[in-house]
C-alpha cells in the first residue's frame, strides 16, 4: 500500500470515529446540489454509532499498517525485518549523482579485529550508509538523502559498496566508492530491487526483486546488464550471500511457511533447505571466510539470537543468549569475529564478539539505530 492512500485511510478513519461519537442525520445529497432526501438517513441511535465506529477504527488500523509496512520492510528500520513486494527485466545502468563530503565522527574503542565495516543508520533522521574502524573509531557518513539508503556490502577488494535505496521513488541497487564519491544506479525498476550483493571476484552481483510479482533471487553482471532470475518460487526469496567458492548462494525464504535459510548453486540447481526449525523465523547473515559456515538470526525462544550452521553436517551452535534481538551477523575477514546487530542497549547498536560468541564489546552508540554490518578490507 502507497503513502497517499494510506494517509488518506487514516483520515477517514479518524472522521468516522469522531461522527460516530457525536451522531448525525443525512438530509441532502450532493455537494452544490442541494438534493432533498425524502427520508433523512439518521446515524445517531447507539447501534448505528457503533457500527460506524467500528469502521473508522478499521479503517485507521489499516491505514496505519499500510504506512508501517511499507518503511519498516526495505531497509527504513533497522529492526529484524523481512522483505514485502517490489514485472519485466529492464536494467539502465550508471547514472552518477554526487554525494555529500564524508564527516567523522566518534571515539575508537578498543582494539579488536581490522578492517572496517560498514553499517546502516537513522542517526541523522534517515537512514544513510556509514563506514568505521573495526574498533569503533572514526564513523564516516558516505551517503546524504532524504530516501533510504540501506544493506551495503563491500566489494571483495574493499574499494566500493553496494546498498539499496530508494531515493527516485522505488527500490533500486546503487555502488559507490569507499569513500562516497561516484555513485551509480545498477538497475533501474518500477518494482523494488533490494539486498544486493558481491560474487567472490567482484565480476557479478546477486539481488532481490519483485519485479515478476513476488520477491526472487537475481543476478547481474558488475555493471548491471545482463539480469537473469535464479530463483522463481511463490514466495518470498530475499536477502542473498554469496559463498566464498563462488558456486553457492544462500539466501531466506518462507517457501515452506515460516522463513528459513536455503542454499542454490549459481546455474539455479540443487536447491536445498538449509535450516530445519519451522517455527523459528531463521534469518540469513553471512558466510564465514573459509565458506565451512553460516551465521544467521533466529527466534526459537521469543527474542533474535545469533546462531551458526555448519554447511556440511547442519550442526548449529548458538552463540548469544539475551533477552532482546541481536540480528544480522557479519564475519571478519579473517573469521575471528563477528560483527552484529542488537538493541540490548535500549536503541539498535552494532556490536562485535569473538567467533564463539565470547567477549561482546559495543562499538557504536549513537541515537537512533544502527544495523546491517558488513565488514570490509
Amino acid at each position: 500500500m502507497d503513502l497517499p492512500l494510506s494517509a488518506m485511510l487514516i483520515i477517514i478513519g479518524i472522521l468516522l470515529v469522531i461522527l460516530a461519537r457525536r451522531g448525525f442525520r443525512v438530509t441532502k445529497l450532493g455537494v452544490g446540489l442541494d438534493i432533498e432526501l425524502d427520508k433523512p438517513l439518521s446515524f445517531e441511535s447507539q447501534s448505528s454509532r457503533w457500527v460506524m465506529g467500528t469502521l473508522g477504527v478499521v479503517i485507521f488500523a489499516v491505514g496505519v499498517f499500510g504506512i508501517t509496512g511499507l518503511y519498516d520492510r526495505l531497509g527504513q528500520s533497522v529492526q529484524p525485518a523481512t522483505t514485502e513486494t517490489p514485472t519485466e527485466v529492464s536494467v539502465v545502468p550508471t547514472a552518477t549523482i554526487a554525494e555529500a563530503s564524508p564527516s567523522p565522527t566518534e571515539e575508537p574503542g578498543p582494539i579488536v579485529g581490522n578492517g572496517r565495516i560498514a553499517f546502516q543508520s537513522d542517526r541523522d533522521g534517515d537512514s544513510e550508509i556509514y563506514v568505521m574502524d573495526a574498533n569503533g573509531g572514526n564513523v564516516t557518513q558516505l551517503t546524504n538523502d532524504p530516501g533510504v539508503d540501506a544493506s551495503p556490502v563491500w566489494s571483495p577488494d574493499g574499494t566500493r559498496l553496494l546498498f539499496h535505496s530508494d531515493r527516485d521513488g522505488d527500490y533500486d541497487v546503487y555502488v559507490m566508492d569507499d569513500d562516497g564519491s561516484n555513485l551509480a544506479l545498477l538497475t533501474d525498476h518500477p518494482q523494488h530491487d533490494v539486498f544486493p550483493t558481491w560474487s567472490p571476484d567482484g565480476q557479478r552481483i546477486a539481488f532481490c526483486s519483485d519485479r515478476d510479482g513476488d520477491f526472487d533471487v537475481y543476478l547481474m553482471n558488475a555493471d548491471g546488464s545482463d539480469v537473469t532470475a535464479l530463483t522463481d518460487n511463490q514466495a518470498i526469496d530475499d536477502f542473498v550471500a554469496w559463498s566464498p567458492d563462488g558456486r553457492t548462494i544462500a539466501f531466506q525464504s518462507d517457501l515452506e511457511g515460516d522463513y528459513n535459510i536455503y542454499l542454490i548453486g549459481i546455474d539455479g540447481s540443487n536447491m536445498q533447505r538449509l535450516t530445519t526449525d519451522s517455527t523459528a523465523h531463521d534469518l540469513l547473515g553471512n558466510w564465514s571466510p573459509d565458506g565451512s559456515r553460516i551465521a544467521y538470526s533466529s527466534h526459537p525462544t521469543g527474542d533474535y539470537e545469533i546462531l551458526v550452521i555448519e554447511v556440511a553436517s547442519r550442526n548449529v551452535t548458538r552463540l548469544t543468549e539475551n533477552p532482546e534481538s541481536d540480528w544480522s551477523p557479519a564475519w571478519s575477514l579473517d573469521g575471528q569475529f563477528l560483527a552484529f546487530a542488537s538493541d540490548r542497549s535500549g536503541s539498535y547498536e552494532i556490536y562485535l564478539m569473538d567467533a564463539d560468541g565470547g567477549s561482546v564489546t559495543q562499538l557504536t552508540d549513537a541515537i537512533g539505530g544502527d544495523g546491517r554490518p558488513s565488514w570490509g578490507p
